[in-house]
């Protein structure tokens, strides 16, 4: 029994010491990620956007934090791997109306096509 009770105590004690040696470390494209959903489910919804016009609407949002190179490298990231959103590789910009790659909501609930 007094095994056990050792055996308990260097556990509870090795996961303290765990718990205290856990720092939370975000790279950019955690941080870009939620700010294109935040955008494309928001006042953007039901449009296409490019990478550019994302560039810029991220930058007015964030500030200064995060230079435009790492927001344009995380993006990059976002366009190659775009989860729920759509990418469409040859799309008109809802923004700038420049023939690109876009990103848009993959089905958006309330825009014009899903209502006709």
């Amino acid at each position: 029994m007094a095994q056990a009770d050792a055996g308990e105590e260097g556990t509870s004690g090795a996961s303290g010491e765990r718990d205290e040696e856990v720092s939370m470390s975000f790279t950019t494209e955690d941080i870009i990620r939620p700010e294109v959903d935040f955008l494309l489910r928001g006042d953007y919804r039901g449009k296409f956007l490019c990478s550019s016009c994302l560039v810029t609407l991220i930058r007015e949002r964030l500030g200064t934090n995060l230079s435009t190179s790492k927001i344009e490298w995380a993006l990059d990231t976002v366009f190659k791997s775009p989860g729920a959103l759509t990418r469409r590789p040859s799309f008109l910009c809802d923004l700038c109306r420049t023939m690109m790659p876009c990103l848009g909501e993959g089905r958006p609930r309330d825009s014009a096509v899903h209502l006709a």
